[in-house]
């Protein structure tokens, strides 16, 4: 070890090739490794913060469209009860179909309403219950 360090003080030059030679490379392989890390955590932040917004925007659509179907149905359970149909088999028939799809649609709707925000989950239940009274 000491005729080491003594080689190191005659020739400088040995100390300044290890350096440049040896630990440069790897301290920039490092920096650069480190930075990559970097990037790639950031990459994988932004892609799950906009799959969710993908996944809420798919989950609103189809509550969206759920509302709307419901929303068709009462129409169509209006024309119904509004109708020429007098006979008490026909009004019990329109009614069973309204109610066999207000029940479809409502699953639909409580299956995507996980990652709703609830201010629009009482709208929702709001809209339900008045659908439903009409």
């Amino acid at each position: 070890m000491q005729r080491l360090i003594e080689l190191f003080f005659e020739k400088p030059e040995i100390l300044i090739t290890i350096l440049s030679g040896f630990l440069m490379p790897i301290i920039l392989i490092y920096l650069n490794n480190k930075s990559n890390h970097g990037l790639k955590m950031l990459d994988k932040e932004i892609e799950i913060k906009y799959s969710d917004i993908n996944n809420l925007k798919n989950q609103e659509r189809s509550v969206y469209s759920s509302l709307s179907k419901i929303l068709f149905d009462v129409q169509q359970l209006h024309v119904s009860l509004s109708g020429t149909c007098v006979d008490e088999n026909c009004l019990n028939k329109a009614i069973t179909k309204f109610d066999d799809s207000i029940v479809k649609y409502h699953e639909e709707i409580s299956n995507n309403l996980l990652y709703m925000p609830s201010k629009a989950i009482d709208l929702i239940y709001k809209f339900s219950v008045v659908s439903r009274c009409n």
